[in-house]
C-alpha cells in the first residue's frame, strides 16, 4: 500500500520512457496546479491496478498520458478531480491501452470524465462509471477506441462529445437519455447495445454543430424505437447493423412510413435520412 500526497505542482507518479512497471494499491493526492495523479510520456506496458487517484488543483487531470502506447493499462481505480478542467482521464498520441473498472467522478468547471485527444487510438474502455461535470467522454481528433459497458453521464453538458471522429464505438453502455454532441459533419455516433448496431452523422453544409438528444425507447431486432430531439433542424443519416437478414423493414417517422429497405446476408440495412426539426421526433425501424 503506498500513499502518495504531493504539494507545488508535483505529480504523484511521472514517468518517462519508462516500460515495464507494476504498481497496485497507491493512494495518491494532488492539490496544486496542473498537478497530475498519474503521468506517463513516452512509456509503455506499466499496469496500474487499485489505484485511488484525488486531485484538487485546476487543471490536474487524475491519468495523463501523452505518447505511451501499448498496453499500459489501468484496472480497478478510482479517480475524483474536483478542480477547474480537472479531468478523470485525459490522453493523447497513445495507442493502445487498456482502462477497465475505473469510477470516475469530476467536479470541477470543464472537467471531463474521459478526453482522448489528437491521434489517442485504438483504446479499449471497459466497465467505466463515469460522472462529470463536463462532458462524459469527450473525442478529438481520435478513432477506432472501443468504450464498452458501464455509465457515462454528464451532470450539465454533454454525455458524448465527438469533434472530427467517427469510427469509435460505444458499446452496451447505460443508456436511457443521453446527450450526443457532433462538432462537424465528419464525427458519427456509433452505439450498440445487445449487438444492434446504431450509427449517426449529421449532413449539412457548411459544418454546424448539433447536440442530439435521444431516448431509447424499444431495441430488438424486429423493432427499435428512439426519441431524436436535435438543437437545429437538420437531415440525420442513419446506418443500421445487427438486425435479421434478409429481412425487410419500414422506418417511421413518427406516424409515417418513411423508407421500406432490406437487410442483406449480414443483417446490415442501407443508409436511410431523416428531416428533424427541434420538436421531439419518435423513429422507429420495425421488421415486415
Amino acid at each position: 500500500n503506498i500513499n502518495i500526497t504531493t504539494k507545488n505542482n508535483a505529480e504523484g507518479i511521472y514517468l518517462t520512457s519508462s516500460n515495464s512497471n507494476i504498481l497496485s494499491n497507491i493512494n495518491i493526492k494532488t492539490s496544486s496546479t496542473g498537478a497530475y495523479g498519474i503521468y506517463l510520456t513516452s512509456s509503455s506496458s506499466n499496469a496500474f491496478a487499485g489505484c485511488n487517484i484525488t486531485t484538487a488543483g485546476s487543471n490536474g487531470d487524475g491519468i495523463y498520458l501523452t505518447s505511451s502506447s501499448n498496453s499500459n493499462s489501468f484496472s480497478g481505480c478510482n479517480v475524483t478531480t474536483t478542480g477547474g478542467n480537472g479531468d478523470g482521464i485525459y490522453l493523447a498520441a497513445s495507442n493502445y491501452n487498456i482502462y477497465s473498472g475505473l469510477n470516475i467522478l469530476t467536479s470541477g468547471s470543464g472537467a471531463n470524465g474521459v478526453w482522448i485527444d489528437t491521434n489517442g487510438n485504438y483504446n479499449n474502455f471497459s466497465n467505466m462509471n463515469i460522472l462529470a461535470a463536463a462532458s462524459g467522454i469527450r473525442v478529438n481528433s481520435a478513432n477506432s477506441n472501443i468504450v464498452k459497458d458501464g455509465s457515462i453521464v454528464s451532470r450539465s453538458a454533454n454525455d458524448y462529445y465527438l469533434q472530427n471522429s467517427s469510427t469509435n464505438n460505444f458499446i452496451n453502455t447505460n443508456f436511457t437519455t443521453r446527450k450526443i454532441y457532433l462538432n462537424d459533419i465528419s464525427s458519427r455516433f456509433n452505439y450498440a447495445k445487445n449487438n444492434i448496431m446504431l450509427n449517426t452523422n449529421q449532413i449539412v453544409s457548411p459544418t454546424k454543430v448539433l447536440t442530439i438528444t435521444r431516448s431509447l425507447v424499444n431495441w430488438t431486432q424486429t423493432n427499435i424505437t428512439w426519441q431524436e430531439t436535435v438543437s437545429a433542424t437538420r437531415t440525420l443519416n442513419y446506418g443500421m447493423g445487427g438486425l435479421l437478414p434478409n429481412t425487410r423493414y419500414s422506418i417511421w417517422n413518427g406516424a409515417i412510413i418513411g423508407y421500406n429497405l432490406t437487410t442483406d446476408i449480414n443483417g446490415i440495412l442501407p443508409n436511410f435520412s431523416i428531416n428533424l426539426t427541434t420538436s421531439p421526433k419518435t423513429i422507429k425501424v420495425v421488421s415486415t
